[in-house]
């Protein structure tokens, strides 16, 4: 072996420095020594210039030289807080979660209240698979109000992790957690609908109707109707399951017929919940002519003297209370006996109203005159979609590129100091969703615009409920935005370009008021991925269904008895696992649609050179995008457009959601 002169010398150098840290590290231990608090029964801290030094050496990556010291001084000061945290930090970036878990145990049983420790531990949990210990974490941060938005962004990671198999040994917990959650208001309910369709029992659902032909309401029933997770989803968001749906629709009809002959009327609370759930989903459900007819004769014999609010709230499963009664003034003062029903007047009546005087204030901008938005405008006004009842704010303030960074989940753009507001401009605001989405920018003003005058009262109406005032929202379309006299920073467009007669002319106007340099969101549909809502399309023209509510409650009916009306098993179950299905808003956007245009990456690739936009990468599943990492992994950015045809030619669902991606404004 040939000495190497060089490389001894770099060895040696290393020793040194090394010896010089640990020497520099030991001189501060003995500084802790020197002021440790003698009174064993006060927590023991060191200096705090000791913390300080080691929150530098943590930092610096000098992990070797950390670990050894900041254990000889845990060993000191064995009831350190402020030490167990760093080495805590340390064992997480390491990912030695096991270690991980044991220090913040004991950091925990020395100090209960220790938030911050019971979040990390909570996390550590998930990732190790405690899935008990986790839950019962955030259920105590929950209850102590300790940073809710990250703690159910947590929840919701470790909810979509979770096998059914870990789902039904934690029942109990997760049930418990889940009414809390859904308490709160500000969960997407989307993400926990996976779960509670395992934990709630939808076949005794089905088996108990089955076995009750004549009367349904046993005590089995009616035990299983009052559990309060059922309740409490019923208020919040749309079941989207057809068994629980024909259900329901069964009981509905039953309560209709015991309201009709006045007699005895069981499980209020479930009653007040089911018209609760007929208005979020918009009454989709299936009436028949026996129905509407008893509806009929109900709706004649009201007694505004003599409210009967059980009675009432059966009408308002079939139609909401504002279409029901002649004068809902008869409600501006009401007492309500059950609190259920003072809820659903809110829910029915107050909501609406606040709406129609939101309407008085709404900024126009330029007539709407092109005849397909026309067609589009009078779509929404009839159906605003979507409908959401909770959200929040993002907990966190990001500059553009870090947001674009999270979207593409990478480090693509460098990050850039923003020194001004952020001009953004949402296009296609729809009911305001995706405006509460845009405060993840840092400071921001928020422009939405929108075809119907309806979205965007309901947008404004919930803005306000999240104390959001600074949107402006207008009723324009697109091609109209040129007389804003603005240029924005960042433009989100998801949805709404290919519902116009020429996509083009509305990028072209987008294209005109974004800064140079400036980013545009869009979301386009997928010509390979709609091929299932083309054969829909197909299949509603040879029936002659209109977009009327009970020609789409139909199609509903046709799909949940798909073989029957030669409907393929492949399309009933894609279209059973849209969300769209669901409610009539969401069928009308997903089938009824009267203009849609779908592309494939080739034109986007045309459109991209049209336009000199700069292609930044598809906002997509992390389950996709490491799939493609996999086939192309010389692809750093995963930007590449023609790997993604490919891809999606050989797996045309995985844009099924439409192609959601990011762009720059170059010139």
């Amino acid at each position: 072996m040939v000495f190497d002169e060089l490389n001894f010398n770099k060895i040696n150098l290393k020793r040194h420095n090394d010896c010089k840290k640990e020497l520099f590290f030991e001189k501060k231990i003995m500084l802790a020594t020197n002021t440790k608090n003698t009174d064993s029964s006060i927590t023991n801290e060191p200096d705090p210039k000791v913390i300080e030094a080691f929150y530098s050496l943590y930092h610096s990556k000098e992990f070797k030289i950390f670990e050894i010291k900041i254990k000889e001084l845990i060993n000191y000061y064995p009831f350190s807080i402020n030490l167990m945290n760093i080495y805590s930090l340390f064992l997480n970036e390491q990912k030695r979660y096991s270690e991980a878990v044991l220090l913040l145990e004991r950091i925990i049983k020395i100090q209960p209240s220790n938030y911050r420790s019971i979040f990390d531990l909570g996390i550590c949990c998930s990732i190790t698979g405690n899935v008990e210990k986790a839950l019962k974490c955030f259920q105590n941060l929950l209850k102590n109000n300790y940073k809710t938005n990250k703690v159910i962004d947590q929840l919701n990671i470790l909810i979509k992790i979770l096998s059914n198999e870990e789902i039904k040994k934690n029942k109990f917990l997760i049930i418990k957690t889940l009414n809390f959650i859904i308490n709160l208001k500000k969960f997407d309910h989307e993400d926990v609908w996976r779960v509670f369709k395992i934990v709630f029992p939808k076949i005794e659902l089905k088996q108990l109707i089955k076995k009750e032909r004549n009367n349904f309401f046993n005590s089995k029933l009616n035990k299983l109707l009052s559990e309060t997770l059922f309740l409490n989803s019923l208020n919040s968001f749309s079941l989207k399951d057809s068994e629980i749906e024909k259900s329901l629709v069964k009981i509905r009809f039953q309560l209709l017929s015991l309201a009709y002959t006045q007699k005895e009327l069981p499980n209020k609370k479930f009653i007040f919940s089911l018209a609760h759930q007929c208005f979020l989903n918009e009454y989709c459900y299936i009436t028949s002519e026996k129905e509407y007819e008893i509806l009929d004769e109900l709706i004649k014999d009201i007694d505004y003297e003599n409210i009967n609010e059980i009675s009432l709230s059966i009408l308002a499963c079939y139609k909401p209370l504002y279409e029901i009664l002649n004068n809902t003034e008869v409600f501006s003062d009401y007492k309500a006996v059950n609190l259920e029903f003072s809820n659903l007047i809110n829910l029915q009546i107050n909501e609406r109203n606040i709406e129609k005087s939101l309407s008085s204030n709404l900024e126009v901008l330029g007539k709407i005159q092109d005849p397909v938005s026309l067609k589009v405008k009078n779509h929404y006004e009839e159906n605003p979609y979507p409908r959401w009842s909770v959200s929040s704010l993002p907990q966190k303030a990001l500059f553009i590129e870090d947001v674009i960074n999270n979207d593409l989940q990478g480090e693509f753009l460098k990050h850039k100091l923003n020194s001004k507001k952020i001009e953004l401009l949402v296009a296609g605001c729809g009911t305001g969703k995706q405006v509460v989405d845009a405060f993840r920018y840092g400071d921001v003003k928020i422009t939405a615009v929108d075809l119907s005058a309806t979205s965007l009262t309901y947008g404004m109406r919930k803005c306000n409920e999240l104390g959001i005032n600074n949107v402006q929202f207008i009723q324009s379309d697109i091609l109209n935005l040129i007389k804003l006299n603005k240029k924005f920073d960042v433009i989100e467009c998801s949805g709404v370009l290919h519902h116009m007669k020429t996509p083009n002319d509305g990028l072209r106007v987008l294209k005109k008021i974004l800064k140079p340099g400036g980013y545009l969101k869009l979301g386009l549909y997928s010509e390979l991925a709609r091929k299932f809502v083309v054969k829909m399309k197909d299949y509603i023209k040879l029936k002659n269904y209109s977009d009327t509510p009970e020609d789409m409650k139909k199609f509903r009916n046709d799909i949940f008895n798909f073989q029957e009306n030669n409907i393929s098993y492949d399309i009933a179950s894609k279209i059973f696992l849209s969300n769209c299905f669901w409610n009539l808003s969401g069928v009308r956007d997903l089938i009824f649609h009267k203009q849609e245009y779908r592309y494939c990456i080739d034109e986007l690739i045309e459109l991209f050179n049209l336009f000199k936009f700069e292609f930044l990468g598809f906002v997509i599943q992390k389950d996709i995008l490491d799939y493609y990492i996999e086939k192309f992994p010389n692809d750093k950015y995963k930007s590449n457009l023609k790997n993604w045809d490919y891809l999606e030619k050989m797996h045309p669902e995985i844009f099924g959601g439409m192609y959601q991606f990011w762009l720059k404004n170059n010139e």
